[in-house]
């Protein structure tokens, strides 16, 4: 059988009887007998069968030449040609590259690493490359270039393709012939750049200049690794390969063994990123790291440095948080190390990071951070940049029912307790304001300023915390003199005066504008008619006087409301323009009873509503009262119901007027005057009886939104009243007084104002959130320096 199968394959058997190992290329050549090129794994041979086993010949250790021609390739053994058949020379070059290449080798073993920057090598260029590194040296990348050079040395003299090597010890750029001829270019360490639009992109490397070919990008890539050396390149190769993990499996792959392979080195960056990538167990990463960090501090590794693996390798939020806590907890890491690393990779973090959120927690730790460590400079920095870096106060949640975010709420709580912490007085004294501003009906909050600040913002402070204890808005003495004041600039009064929400270029203030231009300005003259003016010379002409003499404006008629809705103060459009006063509110025998100061609050702020152009609505509970003293009262009501789209915080009023503005609305007050008298009671219960519904139903987003600039415009006045008044306690009681729903909630005993409205507030009662909104923002206001600016201009 053997010599059968011999027989068959004379050139295999001739192999065998050399020893020459298995046959991996062979290729048939034209001469005397049968002779192949052969390719084995103990070399490269020309085997013939016509000179038995001297027709063996090493072609790597005798000279053999080759010439290429016109009509063919020739192999040159001694005095016999050997021609290569037609169509088979690149192939028969292939073979003599790679033996000359294996035998080029030796036993050196280095290695090539398959990541993101190595293509996928032949055997040929396997061999090329194993050729040229040295003992112990792993190739990084591995790309073709654009560029084919002659290698004169070669037996062909053919182009040769050049790529680019990176190694962990070089910059090689290599030249490979056909026939396994190299040439090798050596380069120091120096930074790599792809120039040139992208349909000719160039290799510059120092003085060298060559084509980039299809890889120019990931050459590109590269700039950085290139001019670095040792650990430090193999540490961005693995970097790299790690953020294109997602691309191919393989790179993240490679970017763990070579943190393995510097591990091993004892290379500490690599062992830290290590505990990051999830390659040491969770058990064992929070000690590693602890090493990894005492190792760095110790060897003087800069922190700009370590920082730069926060964004460079992309580092998960969770492990970030985790790195941060050990740097503030740990007591085996340098203190002051720490703390400088920690302030880098906030930078950093705050640099990728985008919103509000994320820049706050992250300075906000680190300040927290430098207060355990004692720097106190370091901890009111961040702690007060935190404070820049939230949004602005969500103005449109100050609707009815809904209050400010309630994490943002608590993360500015947090920033305001950590100030107040700190030893430095500047610092306690912002965190006990913005304190107080967060939480104004909070008695203890308002101590804080007060014991704080040993200033008129301290007495100030004082003097709210004492209203809003217990007993404090129980009704008093009369004390009030009314100050004797002058005319504000009008830019004062459209900016400074005005709530920050409201101010020109707010969305509140476009959004009341908006409104205000989709609703006529109804004929209030038949009010006058059915109520009562008031003489010149009484307490309210003399507020409506002074309100108009601070605020620019012309007279302002005054009227009083009688009857059973006889409760509040409502300003009205008109030629001129009026305030109406519930007479409860002048009655001294009334609960409702309005003192000097509660008077001038309430009717300052009805001014400012006319200043600012809000009135060309109003609500229904004065006029109401005012009507019933006369016969046409239900007429006139309905026919100037369209007022109703006010600033009330309630659903209500945008529902009227969207109701009254269907068709079927249109129709039943146009035939109102034919109605009788209970008939247009009737249509008016069902009209409440379907806003009631509504309002049960749930605010649609554009009622929120109309709401909201209601709310704002109304904080606005709320200013306006306070200034004039000065007497925060007399504006809360007023708030109260003037609505009929919540005067029965003003407490007047042994609690204090949040604890009797906090049940309500509870149950999303929507009035009593609305007036402790208002409440609130008028404390901020009292305490602010804008109140003491305004009031040096209003009493000057």
């Amino acid at each position: 059988m053997t010599k059968k199968m011999a027989s068959r394959d004379p050139i295999a058997e001739l192999a065998r009887q050399a020893d020459l190992g298995p046959l991996e290329r062979r290729h048939r050549l034209s001469g005397k007998g049968l002779n192949e090129l052969c390719l084995t794994t103990r070399g490269l041979w020309l085997l013939s069968t016509e000179q038995g086993t001297e027709g063996v010949v090493n072609v790597l250790k005798r000279h053999v030449g080759y010439r290429a021609g016109r009509l063919g390739d020739e192999l040159l053994v001694g005095n016999e040609t050997l021609k290569i058949p037609f169509g088979r020379a690149r192939p028969v070059r292939e073979t003599i590259g790679l033996g000359r290449l294996r035998a080029a080798r030796g036993k050196r073993s280095p290695e090539l690493a398959i990541g993101r920057y190595c293509h996928q090598p032949s055997e040929f260029e396997r061999a090329a490359l194993t050729a040229a590194l040295g003992h112990k040296e792993t190739a990084l990348a591995f790309l073709p270039t654009g560029e084919r050079r002659k290698l004169p040395a070669s037996a062909l003299d053919s182009d040769g393709q050049t790529y680019f090597v990176l190694s962990d010890k070089r910059i090689l750029l290599l030249g490979v012939s056909e026939l396994g001829d190299i040439r090798q270019e050596n380069h120091e360490a120096l930074r790599l750049e792809v120039l040139g639009d992208k349909n000719s992109p160039h290799i510059h490397l120092g003085r060298r200049k060559l084509p980039a070919g299809s890889h120019a990008a990931l050459l590109a890539e590269l700039s950085h690794a290139t001019s670095r050396t040792g650990n430090a390149r193999s540490f961005e190769l693995a970097r790299l390969n790690w953020i294109a993990k997602d691309e191919n499996p393989i790179f993240e792959q490679f970017a763990r063994d070579r943190l393995q392979e510097l591990c091993e080195r004892e290379y500490h960056l690599a062992t830290l990123m290590l505990t990051f990538v999830g390659q040491v167990p969770t058990d064992e990463a929070a000690d590693t790291r602890r090493r990894a960090f005492v190792a760095l501090a110790a060897s003087g590794t800069s922190t700009d440095t370590l920082a730069q693996l926060w964004s460079d390798w992309r580092i998960d939020e969770s492990v970030g948080q985790a790195v941060l806590a050990l740097l503030e907890g740990d007591a085996e890491i340098d203190p002051g190390w720490a703390l400088k690393l920690h302030g880098r990779m906030t930078a950093e973090a705050g640099a990728d990071e985008p919103g509000w959120h994320a820049a706050v927690q992250s300075r906000l730790g680190l300040g927290r951070h430098a207060a355990r460590v004692g720097d106190v400079q370091l901890a009111s920095e961040q702690l007060r940049s935190c404070l820049n870096a939230f949004p602005e106060g969500p103005v449109a949640q100050l609707a009815a029912g809904s209050g400010p975010d309630p994490a943002q709420h608590q993360l500015r709580v947090e920033v305001a307790s950590s100030l107040m912490a700190l030893p430095d007085s500047d610092s306690q004294r912002a965190g006990a304001l913005l304190l107080a501003e967060l939480e104004p009906l909070r008695v203890e909050r308002l101590q804080l300023v007060a014991d704080s600040h040993p200033n008129g913002r301290g007495r100030r402070a004082a003097e709210i915390a004492l209203a809003l204890s217990a007993r404090g808005l129980q009704k008093g003495t009369e004390s009030w003199t009314a100050p004797e004041v002058s005319a504000l600039a009008d830019d004062t009064i459209g900016t400074l005066l005005r709530h920050p929400g409201a101010r020109d270029g707010s969305d509140a203030l476009a959004r009341m504008q908006s409104l205000l231009a989709e609703v006529e300005t109804p004929d209030t003259s038949a009010l006058r008619d059915y109520c009562e003016p008031l003489e010149s010379g009484d307490r309210v002409s003399d507020a409506l006087g002074r309100a108009a003499l601070v605020l620019g404006m012309p007279a302002i008629g005054g009227y009083v409301s009688r009857g059973s809705k006889n409760v509040g103060v409502r300003a009205y459009d008109g030629s001129p323009p009026f305030v109406m006063v519930g007479g409860q509110h002048l009655d001294r025998q009334s609960d409702l009873y309005l003192s000097d100061a509660e008077l001038s609050f309430a009717v300052a702020a009805e001014a400012a509503h006319l200043r600012y152009d809000h009135t060309r609505v109003s609500s229904s509970e004065v006029w109401i009262g005012a009507l019933s003293k006369g016969q046409q009262g239900i007429d006139i009501a309905l026919g100037i119901l369209p007022m109703l789209k006010g600033y009330r915080a309630a659903d209500a009023a945008a529902r009227t007027v969207s109701k009254l503005r269907s068709p079927k609305a249109q129709r039943w007050l146009k035939h109102a005057k034919h109605l009788g008298s209970s008939a247009k009671e009737s249509a008016l219960r069902r009209f409440s009886s379907d806003r009631a519904a509504n309002a049960r139903a749930g605010l649609s987003v554009p009622a929120e939104r109309m709401i909201a600039a209601h709310q704002v415009m109304q904080l606005s006045a709320d200013r306006v009243g306070l200034l004039l008044c000065g007497d925060p306690r007399a504006a809360i009681r007023a708030m109260f007084l003037v609505r009929a729903d919540l005067a029965p909630w003003l407490p007047q005993d042994d609690r204090g104002l949040l604890e009797a409205l906090e049940p309500l507030m509870r149950e999303g009662d929507a009035a009593s959130l609305n007036l402790g909104a208002r409440i609130g923002h008028l404390i901020k206001f009292y305490l602010s320096d804008d109140y003491v600016t305004l009031r040096g201009r209003l009493t000057r």
